[in-house]
């Protein structure tokens, strides 16, 4: 029953974040047509596939009787370290550049589990993100994200 109810809350969520989205663009943007679409015909559909996948979420429960309740607070330790290693990520990547922001990232998000993460596998998840982001944003993208830039 408690699986349940993270669902329900869950999907709720989903489709209340899709509907406003919905409702915004509809009130607020062009729409246009199939064949001419405006700016807000596409955030528009967006907003409602959300609030549908929402709704695909939290029936099962419903229809199998779960009830809505509380739901107990997640782990401390892994909210804190997932919250820190975003604004790691955020305070690092400007002066330092791409990989030693993913490098803090990931670091600080392992710690968030309870078993400890060997440093070869952090090593190699390191390594593979930094590929994979200059691969994306370097190569793909051509976006002028620095990949290494020590400031002094």
């Amino acid at each position: 029953m408690y699986e349940g109810r993270k669902d329900i809350i869950g999907g709720a969520l989903l489709i209340a974040a899709g509907a406003t989205l919905a409702v915004h663009c509809y009130t607020s943007y062009e729409l246009g047509s199939l064949r001419r679409m405006g700016t807000g015909f596409f955030p528009m559909l967006a907003g409602a596939l959300l609030a549908i996948l929402g709704g695909a979420v939290a029936l099962p429960p419903l229809l199998r009787g779960v009830r809505p309740g509380a739901i107990g607070l997640p782990p401390l330790r892994a909210t804190l370290f997932v919250i820190a290693a975003v604004g790691a990520f955020a305070l690092l990547v400007r002066p330092f550049g791409l990989f030693p922001a993913i490098a803090g990232l990931a670091a600080l998000a392992s710690l968030a589990s309870p078993e400890r993460t060997p440093p070869r596998d952090l090593g190699l998840m390191i390594a593979v993100l930094c590929l994979l982001a200059w691969i994306v944003f370097g190569l793909g993208m051509s976006l002028g994200l620095r990949m290494l830039n020590w400031p002094w």
